[in-house]
């Protein structure tokens, strides 16, 4: 009859909930075996990366760096843009230019025929 026996937990274990930092062995870093080669662009001499360690004035040289590039970008871009509507506006200038031109011979042409048939008129009134 041992199936009738209850079964106790013993409350004397201490249990612990699984969680994602529960992992045995803890894992290792990784990263800090990590070395890019020297010719990638990602590698960065030992001189330059441990300079100014502990050196306040670090994170705003790289600050300012960010904000010199972001500025160049930002002033290339902009020159693009100018360039660009310069290009328009003198494509507009031109278009109107030769517009106004083509109605200057249209104005002239029409005042020489104009003209040629007054001539011819006169002509042929002089002759009756």
């Amino acid at each position: 009859m041992e199936y009738k026996v209850r079964f106790l937990f013993n409350r004397g274990i201490g249990t612990q909930h699984a969680t994602r930092f529960g992992a045995a062995p803890e894992h290792k870093n990784t990263f800090v075996n990590y070395i890019p080669p020297s010719s990638s662009e990602m590698y960065i001499n030992e001189e330059e990366r441990f300079k100014g360690v502990g050196d306040l004035n670090r994170k705003t040289f790289y600050q300012k760096k960010e904000k010199e590039e972001k500025d160049y970008r930002y002033s290339v871009k902009l020159l693009k843009i100018k360039r660009r509507q310069k290009e328009i506006m003198q494509s507009i200038y031109e278009q109107t230019v030769k517009k106004e031109n083509n109605d200057k011979e249209k104005i002239k042409a029409m005042f020489k025929r104009r003209q040629t048939y007054e001539d011819v008129n006169v002509i042929l009134i002089l002759e009756l």
